[in-house]
């Protein structure tokens, strides 16, 4: 018998398998249930216990009694059946957020029964939540790897899903499929994969990523082949080659018709010379006398 979590009184759930993801707004009463695969037997404050888990990476053990009301505790347990009890949260505020565990008091262990939970409660106004989507591998001949890119966040606590032609694929949460890193001291990165098949891919299916910061906040973005950063410097590539071989056409022509330009000038030159060199031997020359003459003289011609 599988472990679950029911989250109750006004809440969103996504469902991953293993863990799952509630949103909360603040000042709501958060009730989940935790069932284990085996009847619960002895005192329920002894038997079980609820840890929560921060950004921090420190786990503590939650004081949660099942005497217990809004006026006098924060956190309640209810007993529901022989297999389930209830976490109850009142009042629950933006630090509440985090990761919670149900598990059974074995003596000298706990016993988990499975992943836990995410509880984001409230929104934060000075988190934009910017979501990018890369292609990370495109060599490979059965696949391409995608890659969806949280950044200016403050908190990892989100739900991100992924789709292909709008249908839902996989939701990944802290722990279960997000990758968390530490963008400065203030901000974080998030980063979550998901391997397309190549025939899927080079149909042009449409591949999106959607983050759920809040309870009303959500980023998207999405990508396919033609418009992946391999497509745009394909394109690009192929425009930048035609344009360098119109130039080298063009530079060849230009080339050609300045040789044959040299060719047709150095042509007239000699032709030039050879006609004037001809023509020098059979110039005339003429002596004219304009001085007075008599009747009878003549103009006497030279020929050289």
């Amino acid at each position: 018998m599988v472990a679950f979590i029911i989250f109750s009184l006004f809440s969103t759930v996504y469902a991953t398998g293993h863990r799952s993801v509630f949103f909360s707004k603040e000042g709501d009463t958060v009730n989940m249930s935790c069932t284990f695969p085996n009847i619960i037997e002895g005192d329920i404050n002894y038997k079980i216990h609820w840890l929560k888990s921060t950004e921090n990476d420190r786990t503590a053990l939650l004081d949660a009694k099942k005497e217990c009301t809004a006026a006098t505790c924060k956190y309640k347990i209810n007993t529901v059946n022989e297999t389930t009890v209830n976490l109850v949260i009142y009042n629950a505020q933006r630090n509440d957020s985090g990761e919670y565990y149900c598990s059974e008091n074995m003596g000298s262990y706990l016993k988990f029964p499975d992943k836990g939970v995410v509880l984001v409660v409230g929104d934060d106004p000075k988190m934009k939540g910017k979501v990018s989507l890369f292609v990370s591998q495109y060599g490979s001949s059965d696949h391409v790897t995608l890659i969806c890119l949280v950044t200016e966040i403050s908190t990892p606590y989100m739900s991100l899903r992924w789709f292909i032609n709008g249908n839902l694929q996989s939701v990944h949460t802290p722990g279960s499929g997000l990758e968390v890193h530490s963008e400065n001291a203030s901000k974080l990165k998030v980063m979550s994969s998901l391997a397309v098949s190549a025939e899927v891919w080079h149909t042009g299916a449409v591949c999106a990523c959607q983050v759920q910061l809040a309870l009303n906040t959500s980023r998207h973005s999405s990508i396919n082949r033609k418009g992946s950063c391999f497509g745009k410097f394909a394109v690009f590539t192929a425009i930048a080659l035609g344009f360098l071989l119109l130039v080298w056409f063009a530079s060849f022509i230009l080339t050609d018709c300045r040789e044959m330009a040299g060719n047709c000038e150095k042509r007239r030159e000699e032709f030039s010379t050879s006609d004037a060199k001809d023509n020098y031997d059979i110039v005339t020359y003429a002596k004219l006398d304009f001085g007075p003459h008599g009747k009878n003289d003549k103009i006497v011609n030279k020929q050289a």
